[in-house]
This record gives C-alpha cells, sequence and structure tokens, in this order.
C-alpha cells in the first residue's frame, strides 16, 4: 500500500519492550551467558598458554580472541532475537490484558485483534468466543429486566403468563442445557 505524494504514513508507535521485566530477563540471560563463555574461554587461553611453545602461542592468542569476538557477536544477535521473539509474547500479553479490563467493565464492544506474527492467537480466539457469549447473555438479562418491568405495569393475565413463559424461557437459555 502506498500513500499519495507529499504525504506522510499515518505514525505508528511502536515499543520494542513491551513487558521490560519480561523481555529483558532474557536479554540478561543471553548476556550472562556470553560472559561467563568468555571468561572461561580466557581461562583456558591463559592455562593453555602455559603448555604452549613459543612458535605456536601466537597462533592460540589469534584463535582465542577469534572465539571470543564470535561470542560477542553471537551473543549480540541472540538478544536481539530474543527481544523480537519474546515482543511477540509480550505485545499479545498487552492487548490481551487490556481487552480483559474493559470485559471487566462491562465493555462488550471490542475484540482482541493480534498481528500475524504474534503468538497467544488461541487464547485470544477464545477470548473473543467469550466476549460474544457475555454480550449475547447481557442482552438476554436486559431482556428479562424489560419483561419484568412489563409485569409491574401489566395487570392482564394473558399477558402476564405471556410475559413469565418468556422470562422462564430467557432463563432457561442463560442457566444452558440441564
Amino acid at each position: 500500500m502506498t500513500e499519495p505524494q507529499g504525504q506522510k504514513p499515518p505514525f505508528r508507535r511502536r515499543k520494542i519492550l513491551v513487558d521490560k521485566k519480561f523481555q529483558l530477563q532474557y536479554l540478561y540471560i543471553w548476556f550472562f551467558t556470553a560472559v561467563g563463555m568468555i571468561l572461561v574461554t580466557g581461562v583456558f587461553y591463559f592455562i593453555s598458554r602455559r603448555f604452549v611453545d613459543t612458535e605456536t602461542s601466537g597462533v592460540v592468542l589469534r584463535l582465542m580472541a577469534g572465539t571470543g569476538a564470535f561470542i560477542l557477536l553471537f551473543t549480540l544477535l541472540m538478544g536481539t532475537i530474543s527481544v523480537v521473539l519474546t515482543h511477540r509474547v509480550a505485545g499479545a500479553v498487552f492487548r490481551i490484558d487490556g481487552f480483559i479490563k474493559k470485559l471487566i467493565r462491562n465493555d462488550h464492544s471490542d475484540f482482541i485483534k493480534l498481528r500475524k506474527t504474534d503468538y497467544l492467537h488461541n487464547i485470544a480466539d477464545s477470548l473473543n468466543e467469550l466476549n460474544h457469549m457475555l454480550a449475547v447473555q447481557k442482552e438476554k438479562l436486559q431482556d428479562l429486566s424489560a419483561r419484568s418491568r412489563e409485569i409491574q405495569a401489566d395487570t392482564d393475565p394473558a399477558k402476564l403468563r405471556q410475559s413469565l413463559d418468556d422470562i422462564r424461557r430467557i432463563a432457561d437459555e442463560l442457566n444452558g442445557p440441564a
């Protein structure tokens, strides 16, 4: 989709660290693993240096430096990947949390929309289905309330009986199968 010439695309807020505690925990694990690997490599270098003659010590030094650089680059790559992957979880959790807060406020007007790459689609689908069921039950309860007001205002026995039958039918629907 392209924008007309001269117009900027609409601003989209991008927040990479949605749940900082959750996402940074994985980043710290990768960081400390890398530091540990570099330290172990350094210890092995200093131990092996004592057992290597002067002709091969330069090769060992370059090998150890290359290994350390590889570990550092690998750690940066894995750190970036872990932030992206945890963002897919944390972003979905953020949307689901906001949706549940709306449900608590008895607001059934919205549903959960996740990106294609987000995780937790099955939970979002189940919550959307629950929201639909709650909205239907809310409508039925409002209908029951309206019928009860009709009963209070009406004195005709036939209309009262019809309203009571309607209330019983709606209550049975709300209770579900026996």
